[in-house]
């Protein structure tokens, strides 16, 4: 979340430099690695050890971890919006488009749920 910000930020800075929009598109990219690297690790330790999955679920202070995949995606979109449409097009806004509806989908499952797993 905290790279995907930093990207957002340096690319929409008043100052416009051409050296801020590829540092940001760097960031970007960072971001976009950290952010499968450790949806895989996480898919892996849920994989690996399948009853970790239902304790975190029920657990009501480790299952709020689950807001932070919604929101560091979030911040993977908007610098799709930025960036990759321009550059790429028209299947890059269908990209960023299907992966917002996923992210609310998401969003709202972690809404529902998560009120109730705290108590």
């Amino acid at each position: 979340m905290g790279t995907g910000i930093v990207s957002i930020l340096l690319h929409n800075l008043p100052y416009n430099g051409t050296w801020l929009y590829w540092i940001s598109v760097v960031v970007f990219a960072f971001n976009v690695f950290l952010f499968a690297l450790f949806s895989l690790i996480s898919l892996a330790r849920y994989t690996l050890f399948r009853g970790i999955w239902t304790a975190m679920l029920n657990h009501p202070t480790q299952s709020l971890f689950l807001g932070t995949f919604p929101m560091g995606l979030a911040t993977i979109i908007n610098m799709i919006c930025f960036v990759c449409v321009p550059a790429w097009g028209q299947w890059a806004a269908i990209l960023a488009w299907t992966l917002w509806w996923i992210d609310a989908a998401i969003s709202l499952a972690n809404n529902m749920y998560l009120p109730f797993a705290m108590y």
